[in-house]
């Protein structure tokens, strides 16, 4: 499937060893930067072949606080997802299986790549997960779905 990946952001978190908590925020190396519409299967073999991980699983930070601008976007030949939030950081998460999968209903599903992606908005919280009673939080996250209609006659 044709699919490209486009997120306003050139930070990307950076994680304790061994640990899914923040320690600080860095630049993005190109491998994992999508600040433009990117096809998502060549970084994604890049990514395979060069990373401990082999996937996409990294928190974001967006460059642009304005609600009104698209976040994140991901397009294939079908759908279009577009993602506006006030949050200031967003989980990405390409599953990546490599097992082989009996499902309850019967199908059985044989060694996989990329079944699906997940666009996770979230408050950015480096070293300090907590938060505080007294604090009113307030986000919004907007995902608008559109279909691609091409017009090749």
């Amino acid at each position: 499937d044709n699919v490209s990946l486009f997120v306003d952001s050139s930070k990307i978190g950076k994680f304790y060893d061994n640990s899914l908590l923040l320690k600080d925020v860095e630049e993005t190396d190109d491998l994992h930067l999508f600040k433009t519409l990117s096809p998502l299967k060549n970084k994604l073999d890049k990514i395979v072949s060069s990373s401990d991980i082999k996937t996409i699983d990294h928190t974001y930070v967006f460059d642009n606080e304005d609600e009104n601008k698209e976040k994140v976007i991901l397009l294939s030949d079908n759908i279009q997802v577009t993602c506006y939030t006030t949050y200031s950081a967003c989980n990405i998460f390409c599953d990546l299986t490599r097992n082989e999968l009996d499902l309850a209903n019967g199908n059985h599903y044989k060694t996989m790549d990329r079944r699906a992606i997940a666009i996770e908005p979230q408050k950015l919280l480096v070293k300090d997960i907590s938060l505080k009673a007294e604090e009113i939080y307030e986000e919004n996250i907007t995902y608008k779905i559109t279909e691609v209609v091409n017009d090749e006659h």
